[in-house]
């Protein structure tokens, strides 16, 4: 609302990083059109900033986010309005900084968590795997696994599960499970001196939901319906911290899948019908967002 003489290119750039923390949010509740105006406004501003001559760590890290939080917010594959390229164009972005001494603490956990998405996009696995081990150093050298940084560990332990599902793709399944407990176990400790932490209550999730799916393919029926009820358990808590979260009520339908899966591999018919008529309640669930008509979710 500032009057136009009064617009420096700070007091802008200030606007473009507000507009994408806004949209970040509206993206996670589901309103899709809404978001997507607030980052087309945002990479504008940052667009015009940067065609001036500013190449500003600030302006630059802004033009990525502005793309980047279509995935941030969504998944994998990001929200309508992205395209295949964005993440390699937010990568190319990024990678100059990255590689400068002293690279900040911001520029380094958004290329870090940009490969993580992109890292899914790649048709060869290995290069996945290769894409989550450039990112996990970046993040292991930031105090990811010694936990002096919990950000850099949540998005690490994330990273991680990536990583583990690429290699399971690939038939490493003793990689791929070494990988899910560390995710496991990272989750467990970050939430311990960070209750809040929305990412790693996902990962929290995610890690034993991943664990049952190899125990299966192990025919190990109990350790599949063991992990399966913990990430039940733990996507329920999830959903109870933050409803308005659309990720969250997707990664409890995926956990009741994978519990319902495993409950039918051990010959629990009955109780695996009680599991699906659950999942199918979830729709009537009074804390599910108005005008949702479907629930995202990452598989597990």
């Amino acid at each position: 609302g500032l009057p136009q003489q009064l617009l420096t290119p700070q007091t802008q750039a200030y606007r473009g990083m507000a507009l994408v923390r806004e949209a970040h949010a509206v993206l996670a509740k589901g309103s899709v059109e809404e978001a997507n105006k607030k980052l087309d406004a945002a990479h504008e501003i940052f667009t015009r900033l940067r065609a001036s001559g500013d190449a500003s760590e600030t302006v630059i890290v802004g033009l990525a986010l502005s793309k980047f939080t279509r995935f941030a917010a969504w998944g994998a594959q990001g929200a309508p309005g992205s395209t295949p390229a964005d993440l390699n164009i937010v990568a190319d972005l990024l990678r100059p900084l990255v590689n400068e001494p002293g690279a900040s603490r911001q520029v380094r956990l958004v290329y870090a968590d940009t490969l993580n998405f992109l890292s899914h996009q790649r048709v060869d696995k290995e290069q996945g795997v290769a894409d989550c081990e450039e990112a996990r150093a970046i993040l292991i050298k930031m105090g990811a696994r010694d936990l002096t940084d919990l950000g850099a560990a949540s998005i690490y332990a994330d990273t991680s599960d990536s990583q583990a599902r690429h290699a399971a793709v690939l038939g490493r399944i003793d990689e791929a499970e070494a990988l899910g407990r560390e995710v496991y176990e990272i989750a467990e400790k970050v939430l311990v001196q960070r209750p809040g932490d929305l990412r790693s209550m996902h990962n929290l999730a995610l890690a034993p939901g991943f664990l049952s799916s190899i125990a299966r393919r192990r025919h190990d029926s109990a350790g599949a319906v063991e992990y399966a009820v913990k990430s039940e358990q733990a996507s329920e808590s999830f959903v109870r911290f933050n409803p308005s979260n659309l990720t969250a009520w997707g990664m409890w339908v995926s956990s009741k899948e994978g519990l319902v899966d495993a409950q039918f591999d051990q010959g629990r018919v009955a109780a695996a019908l009680a599991t699906a008529r659950g999942m199918v309640e979830l729709r009537q669930d009074p804390r599910l967002p108005s005008g949702t008509d479907s629930i995202r979710s990452r598989p597990n």
